[in-house]
């Protein structure tokens, strides 16, 4: 199996309380198990309350790191600016 990265975001209070970041991961959970990717908990990375213009985000960094590292084969998100 390939080693994948999920990556959600959501940048507002009414996306965070209609559960966006669960709705994405799980549809990203659907498509990786279609792929055949494998996805260890600790490479979901989630950015709850900021806004697509900040690229100094705690999960975003992380998973740059983790990217870097060469830990992962892939990354899948819903969208790019997420």
């Amino acid at each position: 199996m390939k080693i994948a990265a999920l990556s959600a975001r959501v940048s507002t209070t009414n996306q965070q309380q209609d559960e966006t970041i669960a709705s994405q991961l799980d549809a990203l959970m659907a498509s990786a198990r279609v792929h055949d990717y494998e996805i260890n908990p600790h490479h979901i990375y989630q950015d709850e309350g900021f806004r697509g213009t900040a690229v100094d985000r705690p999960a975003l960094d992380a998973l740059r790191d983790a990217v870097a590292a060469g830990e992962l084969e892939a990354v899948l998100t819903l969208s790019p600016d997420r």
